[in-house]
């Protein structure tokens, strides 16, 4: 029996001998593959610094590509829409005003505007006729002569003003105006309101208006005699157009170079504005010392500078046939911007304001009211371009055709990321 069991049987595989053949044995037909790798071939290699390295690189731009999209989306969804522009009829009316008197072209007339709307009340409106005159018949000057009696810069003086406004049912608002200026330093200006309190007042330096030019096509008369003002002798002095119609009179302190009175006459003939002084002294005036400067414009010696021009693909040097007299650029607390430009030629005057915004309906409007400025506007992409004048209506449809067209406020996708940007990053 114990051979039987200690001797293999005939026939049976016999037994490896060692640890190789045993091992080889067991890996069968994985015998050649290293014990440290799986089988499935060359796929399955060793991890290494450059295989961690390149699968963090590969990690980080997925992340990154999600973080840019995330941002692009967020943008496009938070991308400003230009304010909607409910009043901007009023505002060109207004930026007219500031800019006439901000450089002396009928001062009083522009604050008293300015005021009007602003909410000034200045009582019910009442009829009021052309000033009647004590002269006689009137005969024809030149331009020069009519823009030397007119144009020059008075001397100190003090005053109240009456101006009336038209109230637009063939009535006028009176509104009076203290003015204090002194020669080579400035005017100040004080608006009251029908209760005889202030409204509003503001400074405005001294400075000429406006270039010598053309003109307007008028012709200028200066009437025989002398007309009193405010206690004044006064030459009067008549422009007619090119139909031989009155437009305006001047009254004249020969004595000062002071305009006293002045009227502006619609096509009917009848007067549209009129101010002037009801008292005055000469050689006498106080600047309050705590005057405010409501607005500042640049001179036409500052276009030169680079990115003067905001907004408008270019600011013309000239307007309807008006110089450019002067222009600001300005940035709201919001970041929306602006451009104001003022043409001149002392008797006509042509506003321009740029400002970011959306009109109601993105429909142009034009507006004529008789005593005030007529205004176009209409839609220039994401901005509103306003035209005021107190020329004619021609002039204003000149000026307005030499402005960038109507233009739809339509973004692409890429102009509304690009504003969204901007307002995540602060700029606007």
């Amino acid at each position: 029996m114990r051979r039987t069991l200690g001797e293999p049987s005939v026939g049976a595989a016999s037994a490896p001998h060692t640890l190789t053949q045993r091992l080889h044995g067991i890996a069968g037909d994985h015998v050649d593959t290293p014990l440290y790798m799986a089988a499935g071939g060359p796929k399955c290699s060793l991890p290494s610094r450059r295989k961690r390295r390149t699968r963090r690189m590969l990690q980080s731009s997925v992340a990154a590509i999600t973080i840019l999209a995330s941002v692009l989306a967020i943008a496009f969804l938070v991308a400003p829409e230009p304010q909607m522009v409910a009043s901007a009829v009023k505002q060109a009316r207004e930026q007219f005003s500031l800019s006439a008197t901000a450089v002396s072209v009928n001062e009083s007339v522009g604050a008293v505007l300015f005021a009007h709307e602003r909410g000034a009340s200045f009582g019910p409106s009442r009829h009021q006729s052309a000033r009647p005159m004590m002269v006689s018949d009137a005969l024809p000057i030149t331009r020069a002569a009519a823009s030397a009696m007119l144009e020059g810069e008075g001397p100190t003086h003090s005053g109240m003003q009456r101006v009336y406004i038209s109230a637009g049912d063939g009535g006028f608002h009176e509104a009076q105006v203290r003015v204090d200026e002194v020669e080579g330093e400035g005017t100040s200006l004080v608006v009251l309101d029908a209760t005889g309190q202030r409204f509003m007042s503001w400074f405005v330096p001294s400075g000429s208006c406006c270039q010598a030019g053309e003109g307007p096509p008028w012709t200028f008369w200066k009437y025989r005699g002398s007309d009193q003002v405010a206690g004044r002798w006064a030459d009067v002095i008549e422009a007619r157009d090119e139909e031989k119609h009155r437009v305006a009179r001047w009254w004249v302190d020969p004595g000062s170079g002071l305009v006293l009175w002045s009227e502006r006459y619609g096509a009917d003939g009848a007067p549209t504005i009129m101010s002037g002084f009801k008292d005055i002294q000469i050689g006498k005036a106080h600047l309050a010392q705590d005057h405010v400067q409501l607005v500042s414009m640049n001179p036409v010696s500052s276009t030169g500078s680079k990115g003067w021009c905001t907004g408008l693909p270019q600011c013309p040097a000239s307007l309807a046939g008006l110089p450019l007299v002067t222009h600001a650029s300005s940035s709201s607390v919001r970041g929306e911007r602006s451009m104001r430009l003022f043409y001149s030629d002392g008797f006509r005057s042509v506003s321009v304001v740029w400002s970011e915004g959306q009109l109601p309906g993105a429909k142009p409007i034009q507006d004529h009211a008789a005593g005030f400025p007529d205004v176009a506007v209409w839609q220039v992409g994401d901005g509103i371009v306003s035209v005021a004048s107190n020329g004619s209506p021609e002039m204003l449809q000149e000026a307005s055709s030499q402005l960038p067209g109507e233009q739809l406020w339509d973004p692409s996708v890429l102009e509304r990321i690009g504003r969204g940007l901007s307002r995540l990053a602060g700029i606007n």
